[in-house]
């Protein structure tokens, strides 16, 4: 069983969809941002600093990916997105077309840029070295700070203000995140009223494929819409969309592009047993395709 994933945001890599930037979902991402979004991903501009940005143009470069997976004969029963990528998956599922997409993640990519100019903030990923709870101790006698994401065994995200997240890396160490904002806390939650608004206006179909929610890890029934807004100060529950992808059985999951950072996360959660692959260009799919349409010729 296949299962394709969609990346969120801090897995963006130069030089990554180059050969994809004249898709025509690029320009409904410049027509809602004001950018020319094929120059943002051909030459890695400043543009892709600016959530607003960057966010439709995730969305954009995974869908383009699938469409191009699919038109090679593979076709995943599951599906599951990293924060921003859950958008990315419900297109995925059948359930909004491509273009409905682009508009949420546009949308929300703004309310989050203004949420967190209102409240500034960062994010830190902490290893499996790192005490996570003494992280959050250090962090919350500075400032505000929370968990913002439990990727898997051996990555913790958190996030909070400014002053919290600096003590945490001066006391404890770890990885800021390449994100402008405190994501996946409360601090975020001014954005949830545009984004909700702008999912109400979505009149979705019956999933054709199972997704996996990133705010609980749960497998939604075909009809049921993932939480999109609740998700924006709620924490990334990925390690549990790893146990939910483990017990469905998923024998080979899919990385959307950019896809090598997830790969590493899933690796780690799902073990050597599942085989994983990474769609960051026209080669790797057409690899990705002989391999699983010869396993299924196999089988």
């Amino acid at each position: 069983m296949i299962a394709a994933v969609f990346p969120g945001q801090g897995c963006e890599e130069p030089g990554v969809g180059v050969e994809w930037a004249s898709h025509p979902l690029f320009d409904v991402v410049s027509g809602l941002t004001g950018v020319d979004a094929r120059r943002a991903v051909e030459r890695f501009t400043r543009d892709l600093a600016r959530t607003s940005v960057l966010q439709p143009v995730l969305v954009a470069l995974s869908l383009v990916a699938w469409a191009r997976l699919r038109a090679r004969g593979v076709h995943p029963a599951w599906v599951a997105g990293h924060s921003i990528g859950e958008i990315a998956a419900w297109a995925a599922s059948g359930a909004i077309d491509d273009r409905e997409a682009i508009v949420l993640a546009a949308t929300r990519g703004l309310a989050m840029e203004q949420a967190a100019s209102e409240r500034p903030g960062a994010m830190i990923a902490l290893g499996p070295s790192h005490d996570r709870d003494r992280a959050v101790s250090v962090g919350r006698a500075h400032g505000e700070v929370s968990v913002a994401a439990t990727n898997g065994p051996s990555q913790t995200v958190l996030s909070g203000d400014l002053a919290a997240v600096a003590a945490i890396e001066a006391a404890i160490g770890g990885r800021r995140v390449r994100v402008s904002g405190a994501w996946h806390t409360p601090m975020m939650a001014s954005a949830r009223g545009p984004l909700a608004a702008a999912v109400a206006r979505v009149a979705p179909r019956r999933a054709e494929r199972t997704l996996v929610t990133s705010i609980d890890g749960r497998a939604l029934a075909p009809e049921e819409v993932p939480d999109l807004a609740g998700q924006l100060d709620a924490p990334v529950a990925w390690d549990r969309v790893m146990g939910t992808l483990r017990l469905a059985g998923v024998t080979d999951v899919v990385c959307l592009a950019p896809g090598r950072v997830m790969r590493a996360l899933l690796r780690d959660g799902l073990g050597d047993l599942v085989r994983l692959h990474v769609a960051d260009s026209e080669k790797d799919l057409d690899r990705i395709a002989q391999s699983l349409v010869s396993q299924r010729a196999a089988s």
